[in-house]
C-alpha cells in the first residue's frame, strides 16, 4: 500500500500522507500509520499527530524523535490497548498525545502500580522518623 493510494481515500479527507517534504517526518507518518493499523481512514489522524509533534518540538530534532518513539512504544504495548482506542475514538486528540509523557500514556494498571509504589515509599519515609 503506498501513500498515494492512502491519500486518495474519501475518509482521509484533505490529509495527505507524506506531504511534509521532509524525509524523516514522512517516514514517521508512515510508521505511525502502521502502528495504528494502516487503514486509509487513519491517515488524517496520523498527519495531525505528526504535525502536532513537529509543532511541539519546532523541528524534527532529537526530542521529536524521542517523543515519537515513546508514542509508538505505548501505542504498540499489548498491555495498554486503551491508549490506541482512546486516540482512534477521539477521546485523546493527536495534539494531546503529542504533549503526553510516558507516565500519561501508561496503562491504568501501570499507573495504579506506580501510585501504590509511591504511597508505599512515602509511608515508609514517615516511619523513619
Amino acid at each position: 500500500m503506498n501513500s498515494n493510494s492512502l491519500s486518495g481515500s474519501k475518509s482521509a479527507h484533505s490529509f495527505k500522507l507524506g506531504g511534509t517534504h521532509d524525509k524523516l517526518r514522512d517516514k514517521i507518518q508512515q510508521l505511525l500509520l502502521k502502528t495504528l493499523g494502516g487503514s486509509a481512514g487513519e491517515v488524517g489522524l496520523v498527519v495531525q499527530l505528526e504535525n502536532a509533534l513537529f509543532m511541539r518540538h519546532g523541528s524534527a530534532n532529537d526530542e521529536y524523535k524521542a517523543q515519537y518513539k515513546d508514542i509508538a512504544l505505548n501505542l504498540n504495548d499489548p498491555s495498554n490497548p486503551d491508549l490506541k482506542q482512546q486516540l482512534l475514538s477521539g477521546q485523546v486528540s493527536p495534539e494531546e498525545m503529542a504533549y503526553m509523557d510516558c507516565a500519561d500514556m501508561a496503562s491504568a494498571a501501570l499507573k495504579k502500580k506506580r501510585k501504590d509504589e509511591e504511597k508505599f515509599i512515602n509511608d515508609a519515609r514517615r516511619t523513619d522518623w
